[in-house]
């Protein structure tokens, strides 16, 4: 699947860990109002994605979240 993600509100910490290499380094960043973050293909696949919890309250956000599956005849894959 491909999977945007579009950010609306107060800044937010965007994690990215490698599922399986411990010896990558985790990836850190701000998610910003009006971000719009795309994850498909390797990124998917080898990557956990999270926006911690925080301690204290940060501001409102809103995260819309759009999804593109296709039918397996679609991808020439079967299921």
């Amino acid at each position: 699947p491909v999977i945007a993600s579009l950010s609306v509100g107060a800044t937010r910490r965007f994690v990215l860990r490698h599922r399986r290499r411990g010896d990558l380094p985790r990836l850190d960043l701000p998610l910003r109002d009006g971000d719009l973050w795309v994850m498909a293909g390797a990124l998917q696949t080898h990557w956990r994605h999270a926006v911690p919890k925080t301690r204290q309250a940060v501001g409102p956000r809103i995260n819309l979240t759009f999804r593109q599956v296709l039918a397996p005849a679609a991808t020439g894959r079967t299921p």
